[in-house]
C-alpha cells in the first residue's frame, strides 16, 4: 500500500532558531533545571555543571528539501525487516544540527534509534498512522527528528541511522519516507547565553 503526499500538503517545521541565536542541546532524557542555568546568564558555565552537549550558537541555516528515500525490496511482515539503514542523502558535516520530519510512504514502519545519558539506546516508531491523523503538529519527538554530530557515542556515523519494517502481509519491492527540514551549522560556546531554546537531541 502507497499514500500520496504532496508537497505543498507537508505540514511546515517551525525552525529551531536563526541565526545570530543560541541552543542548549541535550540529550532527550535528560533533565536540567533552568533555575541553576539562570543563575549564571551571561557567565562561563561553571565546571561542576555537566551538560551531554551544551550551549551552541547558530551560524546559518539551510533548508532540508523534501527528498525520498527508497529502501528497496522487503519481505512479508514479520521477517521484512532491515537495520541500521543510514540516509546517506543527509549526510552532516562536523557540528552541525538536522532537524527533520520522516514520513512513510508506503505500509512501513520506521524505528529512530536514540540515545540516552546512560549511553543505553532505545527507539521512536514512526508509522503511516503517526502521520495520517489531525495531530501531526503535536506528535512531540516521533514527528521531528534532531541530529547533532559532535559528542555522543565514538564511532556513530553522521548520517541517521534508521530500522525499516514492512507491515503488509506480502512482499514489497518498494518502501519509501520523505524527508524534509531543516540543518543548522554551530558553534560551542562556554558561557550561558541570556536567551536560548532547549533542544532534545535523538541521534549525536
Amino acid at each position: 500500500m502507497s499514500f500520496s503526499i504532496a508537497i505543498h500538503e507537508l505540514a511546515p517545521i517551525t525552525p529551531l532558531a536563526l541565526p545570530h541565536q543560541y541552543l542548549l542541546l541535550k540529550k532527550w532524557d535528560e533533565e536540567i533545571d533552568p533555575r541553576i542555568l539562570d543563575q549564571h546568564k551571561g557567565k562561563k558555565i561553571p565546571k561542576d555543571l555537566k551538560l551531554s552537549y551544551g550551549f551552541y550558537l547558530v551560524h546559518a541555516v539551510k533548508e532540508i528539501r523534501p527528498f525520498i528515500k527508497d529502501f528497496g525490496a522487503l519481505s512479508a511482515w514479520p521477517n521484512g525487516k532491515k537495520t541500521d539503514q543510514e540516509l546517506t542523502e543527509l549526510k552532516l558535516e562536523a557540528s552541525e544540527v538536522a532537524q527533520f520530519r520522516i514520513i512513510p510512504l508506503d505500509d512501513i514502519a520506521i524505528a529512530v534509534k536514540q540515545w540516552t545519558v546512560e549511553g543505553a539506546r532505545v527507539q521512536s516508531f514512526i508509522t503511516p498512522d503517526t502521520f495520517l491523523s489531525a495531530n501531526l503538529s503535536e506528535t512531540g519527538k516521533l514527528d521531528e527528528i534532531i541530529v547533532f554530530t559532535s559528542g555522543g557515542p565514538e564511532g556513530v556515523s553522521t548520517h541517521p541511522k534508521v530500522d525499516v519494517w514492512n507491515l503488509s502481509t506480502v512482499a514489497e519491492d518498494m518502501n519509501r519516507i520523505m524527508v524534509y527540514g531543516y540543518r543548522y551549522k554551530v558553534t560551542k560556546v562556554d558561557y550561558v547565553p541570556q536567551y536560548y531554546k532547549p533542544v532534545d537531541v535523538q541521534q549525536g
